[in-house]
Formats: structure tokens, sequence, C-alpha cells
């Protein structure tokens, strides 16, 4: 199930490759910047089911504060790094600034709940 899985998805990046080069090519970069797009809400809904439990459980059950920590600062580096282009980028900022927001909203409850603040 799992190898049949992996070969659809890896068949549809490679077919969505094949279907936006020749627009890519021509200068029309609209493709790519809608798949950033859904890349950002995809990344955005990522943590919601984690947020749920976080709500229904009144605490932070099943992740490694040590990898939101690292999370968050792989969000904050790239956000930096962007500040350094010469083209600022957008899309790419929302989407590391979504990371920055959720891994700190979670280490936030954290810290909240542990607390008792």
């Amino acid at each position: 199930m799992v190898i049949s899985v992996l070969a659809v998805v890896g068949g549809l990046q490679t077919g969505m490759v094949f279907a936006i080069r020749p627009s890519y090519n021509d200068g029309n970069d609209t493709p790519v910047k809608c798949f950033g797009i859904i890349s950002s809400i995809l990344l955005s809904v990522a943590l919601f089911p984690q947020y749920i439990e976080i709500y229904r459980h009144k605490e932070v059950i099943g992740i490694s504060i040590t990898f939101m920590v690292v999370d968050l600062l792989g969000g904050v580096f790239s956000d930096l790094s962007l500040a350094f282009k010469d083209e600022f980028d957008i899309i790419a900022s929302i989407s590391y600034s979504l990371v920055v927001v959720s891994a700190s909203f979670i280490l936030c409850m954290d810290k909240h709940i542990d607390t008792g603040i």
C-alpha cells in the first residue's frame, strides 16, 4: 500500500514538472507561484490536528520540544536569508513565517500549560 502511494505521488510530481516546465521556460512563473501558495496552505494546516489535541488534553503531547525549537529556528533563519537576496520572495516568506508562528504557538502552549500561567 505504501509503495503504491509513493509511486502515485512520485508520478504526480514528475508529471507536474513536465506540465509546468514549458510555461516556466516562456517566462510565466504563475504555476510555480501556485505551487508555492498550495505548499504554504498545506504547511499551515499540517499542525492543525496537533492544535486540536493540545486543546483537548490541555497539554502538549506527542511533539518533541527540541524538534519544535529546531523547526522554529529553521523558519527564522530562512526568513532572514530572504532579506539578503536581491529580490524578496513574498510567498517563501509567508511559508517560513507560518512555520515560525505554528512552532511558537506550540512552544508557548507547552510553557503556558506546564507553568500554569
